[in-house]
């Protein structure tokens, strides 16, 4: 049924309900922007006024006592390169899945699916003996490649959840006539070829999706840095975010302005890339 055809109550009845959920989303937002621009005098007498003054003391203030530069280089770091990785192993097994028939594909497909289904809470453990093994063995190899309580293992972890890029990349392959692809091999162009001037470029919005998806995922993680992450230097944003309440608990405008640096960024890339992520959910995304 078309919207429109609805009757005005019900029609009314919809618009209450946005009006409502777009507030219970914007207002915290706002409240969180402008009460980093108070004094903590401010805060305390007037939690939910707008500031008498408008001042930038209390974020640069966060942003020096909190360290935010090396946040925010650790968060990057982690964030970029997992997504990298994770975007590379994705897009060359969904494009195997989608083009390959063999033997195992339904059996891989299923697995993948499976995977989704695991909550990472329950890896936990597991993951954590796995990169134990894997650094006692680099270290008896004399390797210089520290594992545990090292930027690397939260990086690994991370590529290692793959299946949701993979099934949605898959089914955005599945979309993509192979006519272009048998034309491409007519030219001459082999299958990496293919791959990367052909079938890639064509699924940019899938691929487009998956990035932003699991960078704001990787920026926001707090669970697995907690896991590995020891060393204060090491701290991602969340993990620096925790540190910083339990030192400032009661000066609540530089917590505030700390947490406005931390939310931002992943709001920011998502207000300027919504569109392409849209356009990457509806298009070819249910094609199984």
């Amino acid at each position: 049924m078309v919207f429109r055809e609805l009757s005005l109550p019900v029609r009314l009845l919809f618009y209450l309900f946005l009006i409502v959920a777009a507030v219970s989303i914007l207002y915290p937002l706002t409240w969180m922007s402008y009460t980093s621009l108070k004094t903590n005098e401010e805060v305390m007498f007037s939690p939910f006024g707008l500031p008498t003054r408008i001042s930038f003391d209390n974020i640069a203030e966060a942003w020096q006592t909190g360290n935010f530069a090396r946040l925010y280089a650790n968060s990057i770091l982690i964030a970029v390169v997992s997504v990298i990785g994770i975007i590379t192993i994705s897009t060359t097994a969904a494009y195997g899945l989608a083009r390959y028939h063999f033997s195992a594909n339904r059996a891989l497909f299923l697995y993948f699916l499976v995977g989704m289904a695991v909550p990472t809470q329950a890896l936990m453990v597991p993951s954590f003996k796995v990169m134990a093994i894997l650094d006692s063995w680099a270290a008896a190899l004399h390797l210089p490649i520290p594992l545990l309580n090292s930027p690397l293992a939260v990086i690994l972890t991370y590529m290692s959840w793959s299946s949701l890029a993979i099934i949605f990349i898959r089914a955005y392959f599945m979309s993509i006539p192979p006519e272009l692809e048998d034309a491409a091999r007519v030219d001459g162009a082999r299958e990496l070829q293919i791959l990367r001037l052909v079938m890639v470029p064509l699924a940019m919005p899938a691929i487009a999706t998956m990035t932003i998806f699991y960078f704001v995922f990787f920026w926001n993680d707090f669970l697995w840095p907690l896991i590995y992450l020891h060393k204060h230097t090491l701290r991602t944003i969340p993990l620096g975010i925790m540190h910083f309440e339990g030192k400032y608990v009661s000066l609540w405008s530089l917590q505030v302005a700390a947490l406005s640096l931390a939310a931002w960024p992943p709001i920011l890339i998502y207000i300027l890339f919504h569109r392409r992520i849209q356009r990457g959910l509806t298009e070819g995304a249910l094609k199984f």
